[in-house]
């Protein structure tokens, strides 16, 4: 624990002269300052447009929801800049056992636009991965 923040009770307060609320903040600077800083690398935006990709995975209880982000992330590659998993679903048209979850992939390249090649050969990588680990594209 690096710090403790909080409000100081209005009685207390009072108690005191303070009749306004009050917060405090406490911070172990030791422990804060020990902590490695400085470290942070930093990608220049790019001034290129971006392209959103979602897709949504059959996938068994067996594979975890981690294992698959992994696999799309390593398939995608460089062009990916943001991964989120946005919908979970079990019920009608999912088998027992399995459960849908859908993924937002923003894609983006520093030097140029990308073009529907580019955005089709995530897509096929990031399909072709999630195979491999015996998740199917949901249709």
């Amino acid at each position: 624990m690096l710090g403790l923040v909080g409000e100081i009770d209005p009685d207390v307060a009072r108690a005191f002269g303070i009749e306004e609320r009050t917060g405090w903040l406490e911070v172990d600077l030791d422990l804060l300052l020990a902590l490695p800083h400085g470290l942070a690398t930093y990608r220049p935006v790019s001034r290129f447009p971006s392209s959103d990709l979602d897709l949504a995975f059959t996938t068994p209880d067996a594979v975890t929801g981690a294992a698959l982000g992994d696999a799309i992330r390593s398939a995608a590659g460089p062009l990916l800049v943001d991964l989120a998993l946005f919908d979970r679903y079990r019920g009608e048209g999912v088998a027992p056992g399995s459960r849908s979850l859908a993924w937002r992939l923003r894609l983006q390249a520093a030097d140029r636009t990308l073009v529907d090649a580019d955005v089709t050969g995530v897509r096929d990588a990031c399909v072709a991965a999630a195979a491999a680990l015996g998740v199917a594209l949901r249709a």
